[in-house]
């Protein structure tokens, strides 16, 4: 087994990282309780399939998981839904994925799960895991970026095609909301910011109007400059760090 971390002590280090995560409001209480308990149950299953240390818990053990019978509400085994298995498979990457980032392991379990895709058409919310992973990558270490505003007025409700419009003064912190001005499908509207958009989009203001002090065209996540609404739309799309 030689150096390999133990699966219990792997995962402790995982959830020190997600707690973290929750002090940044890059990830929610309320995430963070769910994801937390199902990588404990993970953890137990794993251990009593016999995956004492890191590399033990592979795709098979992972698989079997991630498939496994659950109770119903009156106590009889039965076939897990797919949005429990998805929540399984989440849960367990995001973890690995926490795992990389520290330097602990550079597999993925999860990698060759397959199960079938929900069924929805055309565009989705992101799922906790991926709005989680949002704002952690789009976090920005030493400055505001454009990145970090783009990500933070997405995932308040904002379109490609207003986000680019959205400047210092559409920032209302004080009742934790941002004005879109709307386009061609959608009303202009007030959208609710959590604790990290607002944090990310209060500190980009201040950056911002450091250098264009007008917060009427201090825009937050594409340059100032002049441009048109298809420009607007583009920059906002790849707003860059």
């Amino acid at each position: 087994m030689g150096s390999e971390p133990s699966l219990v002590h792997a995962v402790d280090q995982v959830l020190d990282a997600w707690k973290d995560m929750v002090a940044r409001d890059e990830m929610s209480e309320q995430t963070y309780d769910k994801f937390s308990l199902l990588l404990k149950r993970y953890t137990r299953y794993a251990t009593l399939r016999g995956a004492l240390v890191l590399g033990e818990a592979n795709r098979y053990v992972t698989e079997d998981f991630v498939n496994a019978q659950g109770r119903s509400r009156h106590g009889h085994l039965s076939e897990s839904a797919l949005a429990t298995r998805l929540l399984r498979r989440s849960v367990v990457r995001a973890a690995f994925r926490t795992l990389r980032e520290l330097g602990l392991s550079d597999q993925d379990p999860t990698r060759d799960i397959d199960l079938p895709a929900r069924t929805c058409e055309g565009i989705r919310t992101l799922t906790e895991d991926e709005a989680v992973q949002l704002r952690h990558h789009a976090a920005f270490v030493t400055r505001p970026t454009r990145h970090a505003a783009a990500a933070a007025l997405a995932l308040a409700g904002g379109h490609s095609g207003e986000i680019g419009h959205v400047v210092a003064a559409d920032l209302d912190l004080r009742h934790s909301r941002v004005w879109m001005h709307g386009a061609s499908k959608y009303e202009p509207r007030w959208c609710r910011l959590d604790a990290w958009g607002r944090h990310v989009l209060a500190e980009r203001a201040a950056h911002v109007t450091a250098r264009h002090p007008d917060t009427a065209t201090a825009r937050l996540a594409v340059s100032c400059q002049p441009a048109s609404d298809a420009a607007l739309q583009a920059r906002s799309c790849v707003a860059p760090g």
